[in-house]
């Protein structure tokens, strides 16, 4: 093997099918100011996954909410047209879609009970999300408001429903600031 300047001229055999750039580490350029994106802006789909619905949080006038429950929809990692066993062992193969609709059906139900048959009735809202669905209560001018505080103390651990499918809100209702789209 020739060297000139310290540096090999010819390939060694050994790593001859090796890529050059496999040891490489990506990395910013720390030259380039970093952008940060805007971890706490809305989600722009959130207008269309709200419109029409009857709670819509994004009506609320007041800057500040409370967050009393949250209801989950399930994630598929897979694509839609790949069958899994697994989950249509369980009745959610294919069928995500149906399951978050389930629990945006009931963050509605819980509204509409908070709203109509409890007494005082609450103004309730909820948000729909591309994950879920959370109920809130009231709003407020700041998450330091005496209503808000007064609010959060009724509601704590609040159950309604069957004793064995009981829905049970959080052990602390969180402040929240409503969504501005």
């Amino acid at each position: 093997m020739l060297k000139v300047s310290g540096m090999p001229t010819s390939v060694n055999p050994k790593h001859a099918n090796e890529n050059a750039t496999s040891q490489c580490i990506a990395t910013r350029n720390p030259t380039v100011r970093a952008q940060k994106a805007d971890s706490g802006a809305p989600d722009p789909a959130w207008k269309r996954l709200n419109a029409g619905r009857p709670y819509n949080l994004l009506d609320c006038r007041k800057p500040w909410t409370l967050a009393v429950k949250q209801f989950h929809g399930t994630g598929m990692i897979q694509p839609r047209s790949a069958a899994s066993v697994f989950l249509d062992t369980i009745g959610l193969g294919g069928k995500s879609g149906d399951v978050l609709e389930a629990g945006a059906a009931q963050a509605e139900e819980v509204a509409r009970v908070l709203r109509k048959e409890l007494k005082p009735g609450y103004e309730a809202y909820v948000l729909h999300t591309r994950t879920g669905s959370i109920v809130t209560v009231g709003g407020y001018d700041s998450p330091d408001d005496p209503q808000l505080q007064q609010t959060a103390k009724a509601l704590r651990n609040l159950k309604f429903g069957l004793s064995a499918d009981a829905i049970q809100f959080f052990a602390q209702p969180l402040p929240m600031k409503v969504p501005q789209l």
